[in-house]
């Protein structure tokens, strides 16, 4: 599929990057991802996989993704300057929902906030996706974990040791054990394993440079990717894992919170060698499932039961229907999604009395009644496609 959208702008200081994948219900949605060394096709590729990523769990929007490459001269003042002039600049399309931007890598509220500024929109609370994230990421390990079998308990590596693995370590038990991390500022091995919890506490104290204070091995980034564990958790850029990396990985398998994150011909070299690969945008789901229902009114015990239940069914019937036809798991998720490509980039044909009664349903229906019906409909959602897995599992 060909992108419905790209737009580049230039400003004092920055240059950005919007691309609209896929358009539905006259809307799409993805984070913003703020890095210097940031290319258009990374932003396709992430644009992709957000299509990828709504049309598997039903979500009713397309994919994009924005960037933006800041100076380095620019203080705290100047960034958010410049990505309010960013906002600005794509103000049309961000007034009318074609595109609403979120959270992504060094994207917070406080950087949402003045890019939404710039187009005339005051945002109000922002929900920290990266909770939510996390909530997924962990369901996934444990579906995976399931699949895999053996001793508890099981290792993780995990590249990008960020918010989202922050809040995953605070979720983890003594089934778990994380020998490797890495952040932007170094790398680490502890074959003892390290205490989760204090990981999080620690990374939510003192940022990326927490690591350095870690005991441990301190290594190199190529190192860290060969090191033994069960499981390779990659949570930085975009291809991550390249043609070069993936002879050297010794883990039973891959579960990704960043998106994309395998280069062309990785996948195919991982299955060969037996090690299960999950697609990022099926484990990080929780960013934009989870935290929209939350949004809607759905309280988070009624969030983490969805997702301790039919979630997590659906990544361990994922795992099971590609074993079964000896396929990667990312391919038959592709398949599944690629389904719902033809519904994608259709304006939404509403008559007007439904128009009045979604207006009446976001404005007028008490906030518990709202999250309740947005439960059912999401439950509904991950049911078809846990029977569509079922069936997609048949070997052909």
């Amino acid at each position: 599929m060909n992108s419905c959208m790209t737009i580049r702008v230039h400003g004092d200081g920055y240059e950005g990057f919007v691309v609209v994948d896929s358009i539905v219900g006259d809307t799409s949605a993805g984070g913003v991802r703020i890095v210097p060394d940031l290319e258009l096709e990374e932003i396709g590729a992430l644009a992709r996989e957000m299509t990828y990523k709504y049309a598997l769990f039903r979500l009713p929007r397309g994919g994009a993704k924005a960037g933006v490459r800041l100076a380095a001269h620019l203080d705290r003042e100047g960034r958010l300057q410049a990505l309010q002039d960013f906002g600005r600049k794509l103000g049309p399309v961000l007034r009318t929902g074609t595109y609403n931007p979120g959270m992504d890598m060094n994207c917070g509220p406080e950087e949402l906030r003045a890019i939404y500024r710039g187009a005339g929109i005051q945002l109000g609370e922002v929900t920290d996706t990266s909770y939510f994230t996390a909530l997924g990421v962990h369901q996934a390990l444990e579906a995976c974990a399931a699949a895999l079998g053996g001793e508890a308990p099981l290792t993780l590596v995990i590249e990008g040791f960020g918010s989202v693995a922050r809040h995953l370590a605070a979720r983890l038990d003594a089934r778990y054990r994380i020998v490797g991390l890495a952040t932007v500022a170094g790398a680490v091995l502890q074959p003892a394993g390290f205490d989760a919890r204090r990981l999080a506490t620690l990374r939510a104290e003192g940022g990326d440079a927490f690591v350095t204070a870690l005991e441990g091995e301190k290594v190199d980034a190529a190192t860290l990717r060969a090191a033994a564990a069960d499981i390779f958790v990659p949570a930085a850029r975009t291809g991550a894992l390249t043609l070069e990396v993936a002879p050297r990985l010794r883990v039973r398998a891959v579960v990704p919170i960043a998106n994309a994150p395998y280069a062309a011909g990785v996948v195919e070299v991982l299955h060969e060698r037996g090690i299960v690969c999950l697609p990022g945008y099926v484990v990080n789901v929780g960013g934009v499932l989870a935290s929209s229902l939350f949004d809607q009114g759905v309280p988070p015990a009624a969030i983490e039961a969805l997702f301790a239940g039919r979630y997590r069914r659906i990544v361990s019937g994922l795992l099971s229907a590609a074993a079964r036809r000896d396929v990667p798991v990312t391919v038959l998720a592709a398949e599944l999604a690629a389904r719902e490509f033809p519904g994608r980039n259709r304006p939404r044909q509403r008559s007007l009395p439904r128009r009045v009664y979604e207006r009446f349903l976001r404005r007028r229906l008490p906030r518990r009644l709202r999250g309740a019906l947005a439960l059912r409909r999401c439950a509904r959602a991950l049911d078809a496609l846990q029977a569509e897995i079922g069936s997609a599992g048949v070997p052909a």
